[in-house]
Order: C-alpha cells, then structure tokens, then sequence
C-alpha cells in the first residue's frame, strides 16, 4: 500500500518514466521486505526453526490447496511473506514430504522469459501515470498483457520488466498483497491447516470481562479519530478488548502491517485512499477479463471457488440464467436489496425508494447516488419487472429494455439511458445495504454491544445457562466490528468499499438515519418487518415472491423454536426465569447499552423482564446477527465480484468501469469481509450445553430444521454457486467478520 501510495505521489509531483521511477523505489521497498522478514524471524523464531528441523510439513499436515500454492500448518505465512519457496504438498498420515513443488530459485528462467514478453506486449506508449484516458483498457489484447504480467511472481522480474504504466503494477500489487495479509485475517484457531474441529471455540475465561465502552472512548487514541466529530460514537458501545479465549494476535499482525503502510504514506502527506482516485484507467464490461485481472495469482482460492467464506465469483452467471435485461427486477426479486422494497396500495406497485440518499455529494467523477424504482409482479413468472426508473432529473416511465440507442451504447462500454439509470440505483442499493443494514444496524448498534454485556453480565457464572445459549452468537464480534471500523474510517476504506461517498458523507448519512430515522429491535422483527412496508399477501405468502422475506421468516421462526425450548430445560418456569438475578442484571445491561433495544418499550419487550419478551428479543438478535448479517456480508460476492451487472458505483460519464476502483473492493472484501468463521451448522462444543439440563437437543434440532430447509425448500436451494445468498452450510453464528 505504501509503496504503490508513494509510486503515485511521486508520478504526480516528477513526472519519470516508469522503468527510473521503479527502480528508484527498489531498494527501500527490498530493505522494507527484509525487515520485515526479520521481523518475522524474531517473532516466530523457535516455530520457524523447529519448521526447518522436521523438513517442511509434518506427517498428517493438511493440504490447502491443490494448485499453485501449498501452505502447510502453522509456518504457511512466513513463506507467503518472504517468498522463501513455493510450498510443497503434504502427504496425509504418509509421514513423506512429497518434493512435488519447485523451490523458488528454480523459476528464475521462466520468470525472466515471462518479463521480456510482457515488456515487448505492453501499449509503450502510455503515459506513466495514465492520467489523460485513452481508452487503452478497453482494447481486448489488454487481457493478455496482464495475464503475463500476473504470472510473474517474484519482486525481481516485477522491477527486472520495466512496465510502462502503473495499471498494470497496482493489479498486482493488489493480488501480491492480498496474498500476504490473508493469512492474517482469516487464519485464526479452528482455520489454520490441520486446526481440528474443537479449535474453533474455546470456553469463556472465568472472571475475564472486556469492558463495555462506547465507540468514541474506544478510538480516541487513533491520530485520525473519525468518531471525535459524530456524536452518535458516545451513545454506541463496543468492547474494550477482544476476550482472551477468541485469538487475536494473527489477526492483529495483519492489521499493523496496514497500520504501518498507512502511516508511511501520511508521513510522506499522501492519503493512501486517494490512489484509487484515478479514473483514467477502466475496464470494458469484460466480465472474464475483469475476474483475471483480479483474480490471477490469487494464491487461496481459484475465483470460482465456493470456500473460505467466499461464494466465488458466480453473480454473472446467476444474473445471466434469468435471460432478461431486467437486472434490477431480478435484483429486486430475488437478492438481499428486495428488503428494502414497500408496497404503495395507491399505485399497485413495489417501490424501492432513495431519495434519503440524494443529498449526500458523491467522490469526484462518479454519479450520486438515490433515485427510485417501481415494480409490477410477473405472475406468469412470480418475479418483479421493471416498470418505471426516476434518477435525478431524468425518468423512464415504462422502461423500454429493447430501446436501439441504449444497447448499442452499452455494447461500446457506455452507459446511458435508462441502463444507466438502472446501474445508478444499484449501486445506491449496495450503498444503502453496506452503510444502513450492514454497518449502522449490525455492527454499531448490536453485534460489538451484544458480545461486550453478554461476556461482562456471564463472567463470574461462565456456564450460566443463558451464557452458554447466546455463546454461538456473540463470537468474535467485537473483533470484527473494531477492527472494520478502523479500517474503514481511520483508513478511509469505506470509500469505494461502502459506498462512492467520500469518508465523512458516509458518516453523516449514517448519523442521518440514526436522528431521522432510529432504529427499534421490534421493527426487525419479521412479521412487522413485512407489515411495516405495507406488503400483501402475493408478496409474503406461501406461493409469494418476497423470497428474502420468507427465507430470513422461517429462519426466525427455528431461532424461536430454539429459545423456547433452551429456556424451558433451564428454568422450571416464569416466576423462575425472572427469579434469576444473572439474567435481570443482564437485561438491564442490554437495555442501557442497546438504544434499538432502549426505544423498544412495548409489549413485544419491555425494561421488566417477561419470558416472552426475552423470547422475542432473542428470536430477532439471532436471526439478524447470523441470518441477515451472511445475506449483507459473505452474500455480497454476487455483487461486488460482479461489476459489470451490479456495479458499486458509477462514472458520471458512464464510460466503462473504473480499474482501480474494481481492483480494491476485489481485494478488500476477498481479503476484510468474506472471513472464514464458524457456522451455524458446525457441531457445537461441549460448553454450550448441559447434560442434566438436556439442552443440546434444541441446539441440534435447530441444525437438523436448518438442513432440511437447505435440502427441501426451493427458495434456500437458490444459494452459492446458483443463487444471490450463501447455502444454509455456509451461514455465520455471529457478526464475527
């Protein structure tokens, strides 16, 4: 990150050709390697070593990975990092390191002729920091450039290749990168190679508490403190630590490689976030050419991999398998932003109104985002269609999908017409998604609250039975939810990632909804849910069209089963239940630290304790911190490995898709936000139940309900590879990435 950030100050300010420029930043970036290599060296010395001792992997080691790389236990990230050699494979239970790799000196010659043929293919011509926009990523034999230019693995054939423009140099550097932090952030206890089962979870420390903060007090040590001028930051609350028992030193290593890039470039006065202001160079709707540029020399996972928390790159086929133009309508059927749809009576038709959105100023070069989309049901196909499109100053009152004009521009890489107001409303959904249900609702006002009283209210009684059935539920939030934060408003990764707002527009959008538009816990709750958008019954019911609503409905309704049955083994009644001092101290926690649950003061739940609403508040924190968060999380694949059909912004000019900015989201959510976490369908620890209590049968009753519904039902078999949602296998306990 520093050195591509640097790369791009210095083309800015002393304009050189590429080949000086690049060497000229060779040896500090080989001095900053073997640093940080001897970093490593330090830290897991004795690990490493004893590494070396055995000859590589252990007898029994898994394997990873099938092609390219092999990484085996606990020493896979030292040889990601200082490329010391292409792993090799391990024999399971053979007790035989199979030499079947080849060591890194080997491909010298290979990497060599690699580099000449890319030097003698690349468009020499090109300015070196491309900033006047030819056109030049949008002529085919690019692809091939940079599949040549991805081959290349090794730092010295990257500098040894002397490419003409930073393009091509900030893909790889994007794939380079995400090679050597995704270790970090995905391979924490239970997800390392060889970790077993039971590794995942580890029984809360008696007596340990992590402190009940509020965000603000939690990032004021931060130099750049985005929450100091957001007074919503003092009435939210998050833990102060992550709890011992969740591991948080590999995830953290990550981190402070970020932080210490991020800071390398601000000492030089260079916000890294700007690098990817550029727009200049795009891709053409190219949709295998984007994936290969993105994706090649990825080291984890091929692209169209299902694993790892990533639904791989299937939103193109899927958006295709409908055979319509329709995208939106298909979108507004059948993904995750039909939740945002309401039912205007007076109109007869379904609304995705968002306008709240407009006021907010866009980054520079791309459009705002808002509009408005109404929608007729298809009986014929128990689909919405398309009818009428409002962006700004323009409207299409019946859209005309076989308008000449329009196909032909797009078939030129241009958006216009109503293609481009259609394209403008996606990426407003993504936007209001990723800002309102994802970030504000899920992670600042629930997830990191809801862990921090949970584990604080339970640390003197760590088998409390009400401790160990909200365990699957609170894992690693607070982890996930301080470091996303940082991330995103320190780091100013909510750019682009979020949202085509600058940092501090997205805050005050956030901030906007939190005054205009509070959120109370009883709203989410399914069947108000519904009723609160006016929806009828061709949209709810059995044979209706409103899948979202009817999968994450049914899913609220095992959570309930679950509950009832955990409390009724646990307490012998009401007047029980309420007896309990742990619980009322707890709920009372809840509601001070909780505002969603604080303006919740109704019969559904109140501030007395009643076993319904325990039951309720329960039902719906379940369902949304692990149901809804994998639909606005993991699922979110469909979308933004998809920027062709569902781009997460536009260029105000419509031409093509901005190469930088497609080449970071790619990165950042393969590698920040699609984490590999435990599992709804997982077997559970022996700490989340009680023998004598006989609990464990609700837990495995609600796993057993959830299978049947992955295997039966017809709107959770549209999921992974075939669908806009994960499968029922794939689906989060917790708000834990």
């Amino acid at each position: 990150t520093a050195t591509v950030s640097v790369l791009n100050w210095l083309n800015r300010r002393h304009p050189m050709r590429n080949a000086t420029l690049l060497l000229a930043l060779a040896a500090p970036a080989a001095a900053a390697g073997a640093a940080a290599c001897a970093a490593g060296a330090v830290a897991y010395g004795a690990e490493y070593e004893a590494y070396k001792a055995r000859g590589g992997c252990r007898a029994g080691d898994a394997v990873l990975r099938e092609k390219r790389s092999f990484f085996c236990t606990d020493a896979a990230w030292w040889k990601v990092w200082c490329m010391e050699e292409v792993c090799q494979p391990c024999v399971p239970g053979s007790g035989v390191h199979e030499p079947t790799g080849r060591r890194f000196r080997d491909l010298a010659a290979e990497e060599e002729r690699k580099a000449n043929a890319l030097q003698e293919n690349l468009h020499t011509g090109d300015d070196v920091d491309g900033e006047d926009f030819d056109g030049s990523l949008l002529q085919g034999d690019v692809w091939a450039n940079l599949q040549n230019m991805l081959a290349v693995k090794s730092v010295e054939s990257f500098l040894a290749g002397a490419f003409s423009t930073t393009k091509l140099a900030f893909a790889w550097v994007n794939v380079a990168s995400s090679n050597v932090l995704f270790p970090f952030t995905n391979f924490v206890d239970g997800f390392r190679p060889g970790d077993k089962e039971a590794d995942k979870w580890k029984k809360p420390v008696a007596g340990e508490t992590v402190g009940v903060v509020s965000f603000a007090s939690r990032f004021a040590h931060l130099k750049n403190d985005f929450s100091k001028d957001y007074p919503f930051f003092h009435r939210y609350y998050t833990g102060g630590r992550v709890p011992s028992w969740e591991d948080n030193e590999q995830h953290e290593r990550g981190v402070s490689l970020l932080d210490r890039g991020i800071a390398a470039a601000r000492a030089v006065g260079f916000e890294p976030i700007t690098a990817l202001y550029s727009m200049a160079d795009r891709f053409a709707f190219d949709n295998e050419g984007i994936i290969k540029a993105t994706w090649e020399g990825f080291a984890f996972l091929n692209a169209r991999d299902v694993a790892m928390a990533s639904n791989g790159v299937h939103g193109v086929k899927v958006v295709e398998s409908y055979a319509t133009k329709d995208t939106l309508g298909v979108l507004a059927t059948d993904s995750v932003f039909s939740a945002h749809l309401h039912y205007d009576a007076g109109i007869d038709r379904y609304v995705l109104d968002l306008a709240d959105l407009e006021k907010y100023a866009p980054l520079e070069g791309y459009m705002r985002i808002g509009g408005r989309a109404e929608f007729a049901l298809r009986p014929d196909l128990n689909r919405l269609e398309t009818m009428k499109l409002v962006f700004f100053n323009e409207t299409y009152e019946v859209v005309d999908f076989a308008d000449h004009a329009t196909e032909a521009a797009y078939q030129n890489n241009q958006l216009v017409g109503w293609r481009k107001a259609e394209k403008a409303i996606i990426a407003s959904l993504l936007a209001l998604t990723n800002l309102v249900m994802h970030v504000k609702d899920l992670h600042l006002e629930l997830a990191a609250a809801f862990q921090a009283v949970s584990v604080d209210a339970f640390a003197h009684a760590v088998d409390h039975p009400l401790s160990r059935l909200l365990r699957p539920f609170i894992h690693r939030s607070i982890q996930a939810t301080n470091d996303n934060f940082k991330l995103l408003f320190d780091y100013n990764a909510a750019e682009f990632s979020l949202a085509p707002l600058p940092t501090g527009e997205q805050l005050k959008l956030i901030a906007t909804f939190i005054e205009e538009k509070p959120l109370a816990l009883e709203d989410l709750d399914m069947a108000r849910y519904a009723a609160d958008r006016n929806m009828p019954v061709e949209a709810t019911g059995p044979d209706g069209f409103w899948r979202w609503h009817k999968r994450t409905a049914a899913v609220e309704a095992l959570y309930e089963e679950m509950v009832e049955c955990y409390l009724a083994r646990n307490f012998d009644s009401e007047a029980d239940l309420l007896a309990d001092a742990d619980v009322q101290a707890w709920w009372a926690s809840m509601y001070t630290h909780l505002p969603a649950l604080n303006r919740t003061d109704s019969a559904w739940a109140s501030k007395d304790l009643t076993r319904q609403g325990l039951v309720n508040v329960l039902k719906v924190m379940t369902t949304w911190l692990s149901w809804v968060h994998e639909d606005v999380g993991h699922s979110a694949a469909a979308f933004v490995y998809n920027p062709v059909y569902t781009p997460m912004a536009v260029p105000a000019d419509g031409k093509g898709i901005p190469f930088r900015m497609v080449s970071f989201n790619v990165a950042a959510y393969r590698g920040f936000v699609f984490l590999n976490r435990a599992k709804l369908l997982d077997a559970p620890p022996a700490d989340w139940h009680s023998a004598p209590a006989g609990d464990k049968k609700c837990y495995m009753d609600f796993q057993a309900a959830l299978t049947r519904l992955g295997e039966t039902d017809e709107d959770f078999a549209q999921c992974g590879a075939d669908g806009f949602y994960s499968c029922v296998d794939n689906v989060e306990t917790a708000v834990s990435s």
